[in-house]
């Protein structure tokens, strides 16, 4: 009888503890990437010249899909000889493909060709790496030579020097 009440208090103490533990069998905890202050994630072409150069605050990284988030971020985006670029964002995510980079918060777009400097300020825009393009559908203003035109969406054709503005264009250019 003793061994009786024992074994059925061992069982009742082993079922007991496995129910307080709260840990599903399987189940894995989300391991921590790593993360980097005041770093630079330099990406570059096949002859070994560098296509982007991403300046961060800090990069850290996601392991569950191997992508990057950066914030405080300045990229130099050099792909194009002679057509050097500049994005500035507060936050910044690279998937692990590196073909594209989707800014997010401030968004800033410069470029200087020609003596002439202009900027795109949206608050989210895309860069694709491999069709050096940007692209935006949220409200974009861009200003050059002391003129301003707002619209919604924007395509950036970088290679080419061409840009589409989507939708809602506005804009009044004034002869100084």
């Amino acid at each position: 009888m003793t061994a009786l009440i024992a074994a059925a208090i061992a069982t009742y103490g082993v079922l007991n503890h496995d129910a307080d533990s709260g840990i599903v069998a399987g189940e894995q905890p989300v391991l921590p990437g790593y993360y980097l202050k005041d770093a630079i994630l330099t990406i570059t072409q096949p002859d070994g010249s560098t296509r982007l150069r991403l300046v961060a605050g800090r990069i850290q990284e996601n392991v569950a899909d191997q992508s990057y988030s950066a914030e405080d971020v300045r990229v130099n985006y050099l792909a194009l000889p002679g057509q050097p670029w500049t994005l500035r964002s507060d936050r910044a995510q690279v998937p692990s493909t590196l073909k594209t980079v989707d800014f997010t918060g401030n968004v800033q777009v410069r470029s200087e060709q020609n003596g002439r400097d202009g900027v795109i300020l949206t608050e989210a825009l895309t860069l694709d790496t491999t069709n050096d393009t940007a692209r935006t559908r949220q409200p974009v203003a861009i200003e050059f030579g002391g003129q301003r035109v707002n619209a919604t969406g924007m395509n950036a054709d970088l290679r080419g020097g061409r840009l589409q503005l989507e939708s809602s264009v506005n804009g009044q250019f004034r002869k100084n």
